[in-house]
């Protein structure tokens, strides 16, 4: 297909729309700072110490993949080791799958808006995205190389005239995807199948002589399975698939809602030309031999019950380059469309959530390293007078389904010098997967409340889900991230049912629902107070801090603050539910009209710990506005369930109660 670019308006667009694309996603993969916990702290071990990369070559979880990182190997084998290096790779590899992906949509022959579509759908997907930001993910290489391969078959597909260039560019695509096999084992299926039904299209077409590569193809997949099997051995024990295999239904469940464009799109396509041309066998196109191998490898992983957000991206090639092809030559332009259609608004409604994986990564990454860096650094300046370690407590993690934290940790500890006898980790929870801690050598699986001196670790990472408290009374800062927020992982129909549609919900929707990306480290000086939840608090004084509103409010707009709140009075504020009484204090708000009457009581907010006299929180609460417009005196105040709000007391007359405008 021939595209005059400067004579056609919308292939111009297209191209224009791809490179911004592309360059967004280059730039933000650029401007991530450091390794992240995931999967990098493995560099630590090797290429940061001058060794080799092996670390997925591991015969007991029959897992090879001694291709993965070695290109970050190179590079520093020639410039030395480099975080920055290593994620400007990852960003060329992008760059890279983007181009050669819209090449070879291009050559399908469909139109510069379904191109649109199916690239978006591709480089803007879940997969795509959770890919191109962590260092080793091998699917990444694995697309990259099957589309060397897809566009060197569809070149060779739509010329005429045999051409030796043809040969050398196909042979150079079937080295690219048995180089694949050692990114991913599962890969092979992709170069049998690819081969039988390629092989099977030219008999149908009683070509001859039969051109080599569907014999190539099928050989090196047979040899390599065959070499994996002995490698492997017949009957070993416990796998990486054991490890993580979850349910059927689970795994068709997750891919459709993680890679809807395959699972909604590709397969029933490809079930419908399978069954075409079970009919109508001299009908098989190259675009259905691509059909058939994206969804024999999506078949795989569903027949496996295993699940990762990047699994299936390297189906998305032959996938969605097999429909382009398919429908570009089909009569039906209204099937055309809506396919079309699909493909667009399944992209754009996963694409939001893409975004918020990419920020997410990016902020934990950035995060990570200035943690490491600070917490470090304050171990070793304030060591234990008993000599004892410091326990680093993560709170809602366990060393099952969060052993990579664990281990992370401890690398990125090791590494910049902290010694062993100075610190250990520890965690809240009890170990989801004791399988996975035997593994890895922790045997003490019991949960561990943190004591007086542990420092406490809020991370991203956590089982049990449990936020850090702004400020808590018992406990004193010692290092916080900043930026410990990225956007919610909504798709587009969330936010357009929790944002559009209801516009002045949406900032506490929002709060609730986004990703903590932010490393929290708190120094435990006591032990939180016990208190009574049964007994009245007869002293209810208390003092608010200064807040930050504008005077004039939107009705019913809701408004976060952090407000700060001292405990003044003589008794300790209960905030846990006793078998006796459920007294407890918390912090609320109420609206007082120009008549002196309460128009409206807010919702609860609770307090981190049992307040002592004079103890000072800082608690995170969404101010909601009046309804109804009007002149309003906003009051703060603790109150105790079931007996009075604290501000009706005249002790606490001399509290701050602004008034404010709403509109």
């Amino acid at each position: 297909m021939n595209i005059r670019i400067g004579k056609n308006l919308g292939w111009t667009a297209l191209i224009a729309y791809c490179a911004s694309g592309t360059a967004a996603v280059f730039m933000l993969i650029l401007s991530i700072k450091g390794l992240s916990p995931i999967d990098d702290h493995h560099f630590l071990i090797n290429l940061f110490q001058g060794k080799r990369f092996d670390l997925y070559i591991d015969r007991r979880l029959g897992r090879f993949f001694p291709a993965t990182a070695q290109e970050y190997a190179l590079v520093s084998a020639v410039f030395g080791p480099s975080s920055w290096l290593f994620h400007l790779i990852e960003a060329l590899k992008t760059a890279a799958c983007g181009a050669l992906l819209l090449y070879c949509l291009t050559q399908t022959g469909v139109s510069a808006w379904f191109v649109a579509a199916t690239w978006s759908a591709t480089f803007f997907s879940i997969a795509f995205a959770d890919s191109s930001v962590r260092l080793l993910v091998g699917e990444l290489n694995d697309l990259l190389l099957t589309l060397i391969l897809i566009a060197a078959l569809m070149r060779r597909d739509q010329t005429a005239a045999y051409s030796r260039k043809h040969v050398v560019f196909v042979g150079i695509g079937v080295v690219a995807l048995v180089a694949g096999f050692f990114y991913k084992e599962v890969i092979f299926t992709m170069a049998l199948v690819l081969g039988a039904a390629e092989l099977q299209r030219y008999r149908l077409r009683k070509e001859c002589p039969i051109p080599l590569y569907p014999y190539l193809l099928i050989a090196t997949a047979l040899a390599y399975l065959g070499w994996y099997v002995w490698w492997r051995g017949i009957g070993a024990g416990d796998s990486y698939i054991s490890i993580h295999q979850i349910g059927i239904w689970d795994a068709i469940r997750t891919f459709a809602q993680n890679d809807p464009v395959v699972v909604f799109v590709v397969l029933p396509i490809a079930a419908i030309r399978l069954w075409t041309i079970i009919r109508q066998p001299q009908r098989q196109t190259l675009y259905d031999s691509f059909l058939l191998t994206a969804s024999a490898y999506a078949c795989v992983f569903l027949m496996l019950k295993m699940y990762s957000s990047y699994y299936f991206l390297p189906a998305y090639g032959f996938g969605l380059c097999g429909a382009a092809g398919v429908l570009a030559s089909t009569p039906a332009k209204r099937a055309r469309t809506w396919v079309g259609a699909i493909i667009a608004l399944l992209a754009a409604n996963n694409a939001t959530v893409a975004f918020s994986d990419i920020q997410t990564v990016r902020q934990v990454a950035n995060n990570y390293q200035r943690f490491v860096n600070a917490t470090t650094d304050w171990i070793a300046s304030h060591p234990k007078n008993d000599g004892s370690p410091r326990n680093l407590v993560l709170v809602g993690s366990s060393f099952g389904s969060r052993i990579e934290i664990v281990i992370s940790l401890q690398r990125f500890f090791r590494y910049v010098g902290l010694s062993d006898s100075m610190w250990k980790v520890r965690v809240t929870e009890p170990t989801t997967n004791a399988l996975v801690s035997s593994i890895y050598g922790f045997k003490d699986n019991a949960s561990y409340p943190p004591g007086v001196g542990d420092l406490v670790v809020y991370t991203p990472f956590q089982d049990v889900v449990s936020r850090p408290p702004l400020l808590s009374p018992s406990y004193q800062d010692v290092f916080r991230s900043g930026s410990d927020w990225a956007l919610p992982r909504w798709t587009l129909w969330d936010w357009t049912k929790l944002c559009i549609a209801k516009g002045s919900a949406c900032a506490s929707y929002v709060s609730e629902a986004r990703e903590y990306t932010g490393y929290d480290v708190m120094l435990k000086d006591r032990e939180p107070a016990k208190s009574d939840s049964a007994s009245i608090i007869a002293d209810p004084s208390y003092r608010v801090g200064p807040i930050t509103l504008p005077q004039r409010l939107k009705a019913g707009q809701g408004y976060q603050l952090a407000i700060l709140i001292q405990n003044t009075g003589k008794q300790i504020w209960p905030i846990e539910v006793s078998p006796a009484s459920n007294k407890i204090v918390d912090l609320s708000y109420a609206w007082i009209d120009q008549k002196d009457s309460v128009a409206m009581y807010g919702d609860r907010a609770i307090f981190p710990e049992p307040m002592q006299p004079g103890d000072v929180a800082k608690i995170t609460m969404t101010i909601k506005a009046p309804v109804t417009p009007g002149r309003y005196k906003l009051v703060i105040s603790p109150l105790q369930e079931g007996v009075a709000w604290f501000y009706t007391d005249p002790l606490n007359r001399s509290n701050d109660n602004r008034e404010f405008d709403i509109f």
